[in-house]
């Protein structure tokens, strides 16, 4: 019973391994430090642990350039990056697949959990160094289910579970967790709307046991006010809202699953209508998180105007599918007259989003390396170069270099 329990959770362990591997092995293969932003976290993790060359005023979550400084001093700035890089890019996958276990998806979780591993999305995400982002959505997926087993329970130990993963979220990502504080708020309206009866009464305990998982969010009090102050600043001399234009949201998203535009379109679809046509099951947590991912992703971008929250759409319509996969495989499972099973629709199902992971790791083998040479800037060459100037010259010395 043990082996068999076991054998999912071991098999997705060996596929996120499998896919870590090959996006280090990418990253690794360049000839230099791949990514864009790669350089920052390399940056803000030895302001952490030394001297900081640029304006205290400049903040970031720590957890990711504390990681990035630390690989770097063992392994090398080339071999860091990637990988934190290819670790990173698992733990959407992982973070989906707990959910889908916990929610009693079956062993389609798995398939589905390698389908986000692979997409093109994370690979995306992974080529411009955007590993904050990666690590966050991972955290976010768990984040939002303790938000809603503390709405259920109310428990003093259901509030600080949500209380430790919303810290560890806001120490990894502050874009992602201001998009969990958009979720998390859906979450609540979804489950004070239409599930009160699942609810734990309102009580001033269970007011106090909200207050420990606020507390736990201290420690990054500064960080945001500092963050918040500085975003602030810079949407005034900017606009920094002005990114995106309502009417290029459709091609921004089709660009992010470009890799397999013919699968992922009516998948993304299908997650836009999933709450409607499936909100009979407006109690489960399944729907919920769904929902409220969906319409947490759709608001932060129209409203922001940031392409990145369309990233959590790739979440959302997994999480859509498996969904979809348990309602119609509960329905293959009704009785006839007789007493006897209806088709093994379940097993289909299966098959489908089987193929579905398949195919999404067939392409990603060719895209991810082209997504790694459009956000690398550094080569070799130029790896050398700088290699020679931190060995040839004085440590003072003023050093020209052409702009990248």
């Amino acid at each position: 019973m043990f082996r068999h329990r076991m054998a999912l959770p071991v098999t997705c362990a060996m596929s996120m391994v499998a896919c870590a591997t090959f996006r280090f092995a990418v990253l690794a293969s360049g000839g230099a430090p791949a990514t864009i932003d790669s350089g920052n976290w390399l940056a803000f993790g030895r302001a952490i642990f030394g001297p900081n060359v640029r304006s205290s005023s400049i903040v970031y979550p720590p957890v990711v350039p504390i990681v990035m400084a630390t690989a770097t001093g063992v392994l090398g700035p080339r071999y860091a990056v990637a990988l934190v890089g290819g670790v990173v890019s698992a733990l959407p996958a992982l973070g989906l697949f707990v959910v889908l276990r916990g929610c009693r998806v079956g062993w389609v979780a798995l398939p589905l959990a390698v389908v986000v591993a692979a997409s093109g999305s994370v690979g995306e995400a992974a080529g411009w160094g955007g590993f904050p982002q990666l690590a966050g959505m991972g955290l976010l997926l768990l984040a939002l289910v303790a938000v809603d087993a503390f709405l259920v329970s109310g428990t003093p130990r259901a509030a600080a579970r949500m209380g430790l993963c919303a810290l560890a979220l806001a120490a990894t990502s502050d874009l992602v967790f201001g998009s969990f504080i958009v979720v998390a708020a859906l979450v609540a309206v979804l489950r004070v709307g239409w599930s009160r009866d699942q609810l734990a009464a309102p009580t001033v305990r269970h007011a106090g046991s909200a207050m420990i998982g606020v507390a736990f969010l201290l420690p990054v009090v500064p960080l945001y006010l500092t963050l918040g102050s500085a975003v602030a600043h810079a949407s005034r001399q900017t606009g920094i809202g002005d990114r995106l234009e309502v009417g290029d949201v459709a091609s921004h998203l089709e660009y992010i699953y470009r890799d397999l535009p013919w699968v992922w379109r009516p998948t993304v679809v299908l997650a836009l209508l999933t709450p409607v046509l499936l909100r009979r099951h407006r109690t489960d947590r399944l729907w919920v998180l769904q929902t409220a991912i969906t319409y947490g992703a759709v608001a932060t971008t129209l409203v922001l105007r940031q392409d990145r929250f369309l990233y959590l759409l790739t979440l959302s319509a997994v999480l859509g599918l498996g969904l979809w996969v348990r309602e119609l495989s509960a329905r293959s499972e009704s009785t006839d007259s007789g007493g006897q099973r209806s088709s093994p629709v379940d097993r289909w199902l299966i098959a489908a989003v089987a193929a579905f992971a398949v195919m999404q790791c067939a392409v990603a083998v060719s895209t991810f390396p082209h997504q790694r040479d459009r956000y690398q800037i550094l080569d070799s060459g130029f790896e050398s170069s700088i290699n020679w100037i931190r060995t040839s010259t004085d440590r003072d010395a003023l050093i020209a270099v052409p702009s990248v």
